[in-house]
């Protein structure tokens, strides 16, 4: 049987305009097991607590067995959507750069190789880790436009996604890309 898991908690005080696990249940007629906390909290002793949690904990166990994660891709541009949204400063932003950083999945940060990056947000994260992602066997990224086609070439060599959905234009600088 089929059930919808979360990866990430939810981006409080925000609409995510890029969370499907609801739409996607609905669509499926499958149970959501959800993720009812905010992705970053305010510290690490805030994090330790609902990682403490049991439907929590239960929650991200589940989501580590899941055969398909369907994620999206971000940019690490000084308007990407994680410094729009106020979780991230232009400063940090620009350190994320210098540290090679070219993209985001579950608001965890990795080099144009797919190799983690230190992030901000790391400590106070609520989400399934890269190194878990990269074990659920067959993982969707959406992504499409000319900001991402460094993401999308970071995640593809690191193993952070098997199908890409995006664009035709987006598909060919990729493809070229990862020729070169």
């Amino acid at each position: 049987s089929c059930v919808i898991n979360e990866l990430i908690g939810t981006m409080a005080g925000h609409v995510n305009p890029y969370s499907v696990s609801a739409s996607l249940a609905q669509a499926l007629s499958a149970p959501l097991e959800s993720l009812p906390v905010p992705a970053v909290v305010q510290n690490v002793a805030a994090r330790a607590a609902l990682m403490a949690e049991e439907r929590v904990r239960t929650t991200l166990e589940h989501a580590c067995l899941c055969d398909i994660a369907i994620v999206g891709l971000g940019d690490v541009g000084l308007d990407c959507t994680l410094a729009r949204l106020g979780y991230l400063t232009v400063k940090e932003i620009q350190a994320l750069q210098q540290q090679g950083a070219v993209g985001d999945t579950l608001m965890q940060f990795y080099d144009v190789n797919g190799n983690p990056t230190p992030s901000p947000l790391q400590e106070r994260l609520i989400a399934l880790s890269i190194v878990d992602l990269r074990r659920i066997p067959y993982i969707i990224a959406l992504a499409a436009g000319p900001s991402k086609i460094a993401p999308i070439v970071g995640a593809a060599r690191g193993g952070l996604m098997r199908c890409l959905i995006t664009d035709v234009d987006t598909a060919q600088q990729v493809l070229k890309t990862l020729k070169s």
